[in-house]
């Protein structure tokens, strides 16, 4: 389980009220209670917010898992996909 929720236009999670505060449904915080999660809730016109959502979505998908990985066992994929991730992060730190 992640250990923060971002959520917009999350009306069966919680209401916000006039001053801004939202107000838990009983049986949402009970969902994050017994996972240990925070949440925390976002204004679904602000175009700014979801997109950094998105791309943090969007960039496994495309920088990491095109083109499809072609294995002959359960295991080798895993192994792939773990040294892809690194890749990034050490061409990062290597140029700065």
């Amino acid at each position: 389980m992640p250990p923060v929720l971002v959520l917009d236009n999350a009306t069966g999670a919680g209401h916000r009220d006039a001053k801004g505060h939202v107000t838990l449904a009983t049986v949402f915080d009970a969902f994050l209670s017994r996972h240990r999660i925070e949440a925390r809730f976002r204004n679904p016109y602000s175009g700014n917010e979801k997109g950094d959502v998105e791309n943090a979505v969007g960039f496994p998908r495309r920088d990491l898992m095109v083109p499809p990985l072609e294995a002959e066992s359960h295991g080798q994929p895993a192994r792939v996909m773990l040294g892809r991730r690194d890749e990034p992060a050490r061409s990062r730190s290597i140029t700065s």
